[in-house]
């Protein structure tokens, strides 16, 4: 599941993550990152 950050959320970049865009699991999918926002780490991919 991808959630949209609210207007009023900001998130910080922690770090980008590597991964295996050749794997049919990641069809679609440009780029892993890692996200804090108020102490609490969400990973979010990124699509095209």
């Amino acid at each position: 599941m991808i959630s949209m950050l609210k207007e009023n959320s900001i998130a910080t970049l922690v770090e980008s993550i590597p991964f295996d865009s050749q794997h049919e699991i990641n069809t679609g999918v440009e780029a892993y990152s890692v996200y804090e926002n108020k102490g609490i780490k969400r990973c979010q991919p990124r699509t095209g």
